[in-house]
């Protein structure tokens, strides 16, 4: 039933764009990774998994970040891309390194964005 629910969301998110960039926090990933089919694969641009914890690869761009503390998601991922010290699996969100790494990667992706500053603290 969740899982229905879930993709519902996904089409309709995936239906009002070209390309999707998205970033996850914990169990997003693997929630996506379920709501994901073959024709979807060509409309996500880029995945950046914040503190991923779930069973599965994503088929499609991905950049998983963890931070060294956060036991959670190394207990299911012992190898990431970008390993953060001193964060923990609440933390994300919170970290000016977080902030500015997603902003690189989505400025710098195929969605081609002009716009510097794409992501600003605070949510300006």
């Amino acid at each position: 039933r969740y899982r229905n629910a879930a993709r519902r969301h996904w089409r309709a998110r995936t239906a009002s764009a070209e390309r999707v960039f998205l970033i996850t926090r914990g169990c997003g990933m693997e929630i996506l990774y379920r709501c994901l089919d073959e024709a979807d694969l060509a409309k996500v641009a880029h995945v950046v998994a914040l503190g991923p914890v779930g069973w599965n690869s994503l088929p499609v761009s991905c950049t998983l970040v963890q931070g060294r503390e956060d036991w959670i998601s190394r207990l299911f991922f012992s190898r990431c891309d970008v390993v953060l010290p001193g964060l923990g699996h609440m933390d994300y969100l919170d970290d000016p390194r977080v902030l500015q790494f997603t902003n690189e990667r989505l400025c710098g992706s195929t969605l081609n964005l002009q716009e510097p500053g794409c992501i600003s603290p605070g949510g300006d």
